[in-house]
C-alpha cells in the first residue's frame, strides 16, 4: 500500500482466515505455495497477495471502481481454489474489505465476493477505518482518524493523572512532568511520521494536542485556567507541541542514516534526489502534487555525514568480544556513593588510591600498556572542533597524540579518543602480541561501554576501530586481558595522569573552517532539540 496513490486509484484489502492444525513450519510452506501459485495464475489482474500465519491480504488497484471490483472477485476466487486444493478452509464470514481513494466524496461501493454470506443481496460492506499494528488507516490515507483517536486516548490518560495530585498534595511538579513525558506523550505522538510532513494539513491536530498539553501544564503548576498557554508551557518546562513534533521528525531523519543499505528506505534515498525519486515511484500525473513522509525525507538528507555498518563481522550474534571473552574484560567502574559529603569524599579518595596503584603498575611494566584518554568539546560559537587526545604509557615512558573530533558531543569525542589511541599503537609498537594487559583510563562511562559495542550507534566507527585492534590481540593469547578504568570527575581528588591529558585536549585548538568532520548522530540529534 502506498500513501502517494492517484486520486482515482483504489485498493481493496481482504483478510483471509485459514483453518487447520498444521505446525508453523508446515503452515509456512503452504503459504509460500499459495503465494507462488497465486502469482502464476493471477498475473492478468495485477493483484498482490500477502500471506501471514493464519490470514492474508489481497491488494488490487485500478482506475475505476467497476474494474477493481471485478479484479478483486477474481483474485478472491483464485485464493479460494488454491486453499481448497491444499486442504485448507477459507472462512468467508471473517473477510473484511477496505477501499482507499483520494478522490473527494468518492463512493465506498459494496463488495460481492461471490461466496456466501457476501454475495447477491448481502454483499460485504467495506469498513471506513482499518486498524493495523496500532495504526488507523482512513480511506484517503491522511491518518486524521489515527491522530484523533490517539489524541482522545491521551486526553483520557491526562484526566486520569489529575487524581494523582494537586497544588497542595500528591506528586511534586517535577514528577508530574516526568509522568506526562513518559506516559502521555508517547501515546499522543504515536505514529506522527504518518501525518506530519511537508504540506500536510495538521492545524486542527496540533490545536487538539496543544489543548492537552495546556491541561497538563496547568495541573503541573497548579495554575489558574486563565493562564496563557505559552506561560504555562514555559514555567512547567514543556516544549511547545509543534516544536516537540518537529524535533522528533528531525531525529527520525537523522536515524535514517543508521539503516542498512539494503533497507527499502535507504534504497529509495539512493535514487539520488527528490525529483528522481518521484519520477521512479509515482505516476506522471502526481509528480507535482506528491507529498508524503518518504518524499519529505530529502528535506534533511544532508543532516549528517556518517557511515554505519549494520552487518560488520564483529556484530554477529554470540561473536561479540564481550561474549567470547567476558572473563578477560575487567571493568573498574565504581560509582561514587555515600549518604553524606564526608562519605562521598572518602569514596573518591579510595577510588583515587586504587587508580594510582593500577596506573603505576600498568605504566611501568614491560607486559602492560596504559592508555589515558580525554576530549575537549568547545562551544559551536567559538568556531573550533572537538579534540580527542591521549597518552600511551609503557615502561615509564609515554607518547602523546590527538586528532580532530569533528562536530560531536563529549561522549562521542571520548570514544573517538579511545579508538584513536588503540589504532595508534601500530605507530608506536612493532607488535603488541607480547603485551599481556591493556589498561584504558577514561572519565566517560559511556565511552568505556560503547568502545566494544559493534552494533549501530553514534560512535560505531570508533568502536569498530577499537575492535580491529583488540579482537585479534585477544584471540592471539588466552592470557591477554583488557582493563577499563573509570576516572571520577572531581576537583578535590585529581588523577594527575588524566589531568595531563585533559590539559592537552583543552589547549589544542582545531578550527572548524574548511572541511571539518561531519557531525555525529548524537550531535545532530541534540542540535535539533529546538
Amino acid at each position: 500500500m502506498q500513501t502517494g496513490l492517484a486520486k482515482t486509484w483504489c485498493n481493496y484489502i481482504v483478510a483471509l482466515m485459514y483453518k487447520g492444525q498444521q505446525s508453523f513450519s508446515t503452515s509456512d510452506k503452504l503459504l509460500k505455495e499459495i503465494d507462488r501459485k497465486f502469482g502464476d495464475t493471477d498475473k492478468r489482474h495485477n493483484a498482490q497477495l500477502i500471506s501471514y500465519v493464519d490470514n492474508g491480504t489481497i491488494i488490487v488497484q485500478s482506475k475505476t471502481w467497476e474494474e477493481n471490483l471485478v479484479k478483486l472477485k477474481s483474485a478472491y476466487a483464485t485464493v479460494f481454489q488454491l486453499t481448497a486444493a491444499l486442504g485448507l478452509v477459507l472462512e468467508h464470514e471473517k473477510s473484511e474489505a477496505f477501499h482507499f481513494s483520494r478522490k473527494h466524496e468518492d463512493l465506498n461501493p459494496l463488495v460481492d465476493l461471490g461466496y456466501a454470506p457476501y454475495t447477491g443481496n448481502t454483499p460485504l460492506i467495506p469498513s471506513k477505518v482499518w486498524r493495523y499494528l496500532g495504526i488507523f488507516f482512513d480511506r484517503k490515507l491522511l491518518f486524521k482518524e489515527h491522530s484523533k483517536r490517539y489524541a482522545r486516548k491521551a486526553l483520557s490518560a491526562t484526566r486520569a493523572m489529575l487524581s494523582l495530585g494537586n497544588s497542595a498534595h500528591g506528586l511534586k511538579p517535577k514528577h508530574k512532568q516526568l509522568l506526562y513525558r513518559s506516559c502521555v506523550m508517547p501515546i499522543m505522538l504515536y505514529g506522527i511520521r504518518l501525518w506530519y510532513y511537508d504540506g500536510a494539513h495538521i492545524k486542527g491536530t496540533l490545536k487538539e494536542l496543544t489543548k492537552i498539553q495546556r491541561q497538563v501544564g496547568i495541573w503541573i503548576l497548579g495554575a489558574f485556567k486563565s493562564t496563557p498557554t505559552g506561560a504555562v508551557e514555559s514555567l512547567a518546562g514543556l516544549i511547545p507541541i509543534h516544536l516537540q513534533i518537529r524535533k522528533l521528525v528531525y531525529r527520525n531523519h537523522v536515524r535514517m542514516h543508521m539503516l542498512a543499505d539494503s533497507h527499502i528506505t535507504r534504497l529509495m534515498a539512493a535514487t539520488g534526489n527528490k525529483a528522481e525519486f518521484i519520477s521512479v515511484y509515482h505516476p506522471s500525473q502526481l509528480r507535482n502534487k506528491c507529498r508524503s513522509p518518504l518524499v519529505d525525507m530529502w528535506a534533511n538528507e544532508n543532516l549528517v555525514d556518517v557511515f554505519v555498518l549494520p552487518y560488520n563481522k564483529y556484530n554477529a550474534p554470540g561473536y561479540h568480544l564481550t561474549d567470547t571473552c567476558p572473563d578477560r574484560i575487567i571493568q573498574d567502574i565504581v560509582l561514587i556513593q555515600g549518604k553524606t559529603a564526608k562519605d562521598r569524599a572518602k569514596a573518591r579518595e579510595a577510588c583515587l588510591m586504587t587508580l594510582n596503584q593500577s596506573f603505576v603498575r600498568s605504566s611501568t611494566s614491560d607486559s602492560c600498556i596504559a592508555i589515558i584518554t580525554d576530549a575537549s568539546v568547545p562551544l559551536l560559537s567559538t568556531g573550533y572542533q572537538a579534540v580527542a587526545a591521549w597518552h600511551t604509557w609503557h615502561t615509564d615512558h609515554y607518547f602523546e597524540n590527538f586528532r580532530s573530533g569533528g562536530l560531536a558531543i563529549s561522549n562521542d569525542a571520548e570514544t573517538n579518543a579511545i579508538g584513536g589511541a588503540l589504532s595508534a599503537l601500530s605507530d608506536v609498537f612493532d607488535s603488541i602480541n607480547d603485551i599481556e594487559e591493556i589498561h584504558i583510563y577514561s572519565d566517560s562511562t559511556y565511552a568505556l561501554h560503547h568502545m566494544l559495542d559493534p552494533s549501530i550507534h553514534s560512535v560505531q566507527l570508533y568502536a569498530l576501530e577499537s575492535l580491529g585492534v583488540l579482537f585479534p590481540w585477544m584471540e592471539e593469547n588466552a592470557n591477554h586481558r583488557i582493563f577499563l578504568h573509570h576516572v571520577p570527575d572531581c576537583e578535590d581528588y585529581v588523577f594527575e595522569p588524566h589531568h595531563a591529558v585533559h590539559r592537552l585536549a583543552t589547549s589544542t585548538k582545531i578550527e572548524a573552517g574548511g572541511a571539518p568532520s561531519g557531525p555525529s548522530l548524537s550531535q545532530q540529534s541534540r542540535s535539533r532539540t529546538l
